[in-house]
């Protein structure tokens, strides 16, 4: 099975941040919150973005580091 991706964010996030990426787990996006892993940069991630996980996206909105780890 190929490993799904969401954006998200904490509650802490500010319309100017990236968005984090996180690997979804068989529960699936979590819009509302309840987050059930950490961001792939390893950061305290709340609730999903709802927003399509485009190369457009990746490449313009997504945190660096998340972006980074995920093309390994």
């Amino acid at each position: 099975m190929k490993d799904k991706y969401s954006f998200c964010e904490n509650a802490y996030a500010s319309p100017l941040d990236r968005w984090h990426i996180r690997k979804l787990t068989d529960k699936g996006e979590k819009f509302g919150g309840g987050a059930d892993t950490l961001s792939l940069c390893e950061k305290e991630v709340h609730w999903d973005i709802d927003v399509k996980f485009t190369k457009y996206q990746l490449a313009n909105n997504a945190c660096l580091e998340c972006r980074n780890l995920m093309r390994k």
